[in-house]
């Protein structure tokens, strides 16, 4: 139990000073798939990204792609988080 807590903090972004209260519907299971939809839908965002953006005639060796990269992912993993964790019933508080 001690190992899914531990687990359950990482994935929900809590402090690691303290064990979390894990809900009781928290399982490894649900953990597992909670973070395979969370890495399965950054990787479709990034693919996502990384096509607007050479469409829009940017080099992916560019500075400018590099930057809009990084911004739109990092406000894209934020909206994902969320969705995956309101649709789980999770939270990282």
């Amino acid at each position: 139990l001690t190992k899914l807590k531990t687990l359950f903090k990482a994935v929900t972004g809590q402090p690691q000073d303290e064990l979390p209260q894990v809900p009781d519907h928290v399982t490894m299971e649900k953990t597992l798939q909670i973070m395979s939809e969370i890495m399965e839908g950054i990787n479709v965002a990034v693919e996502k990204i990384h096509t607007e953006l050479t469409e829009k005639g940017l080099s992916p060796e560019s500075r400018e792609f590099k930057v809009e990269l990084q911004n739109r992912y990092l406000e894209g993993v934020g909206i994902l988080r969320k969705e995956v964790h309101e649709k789980h019933e999770v939270s990282e508080e």
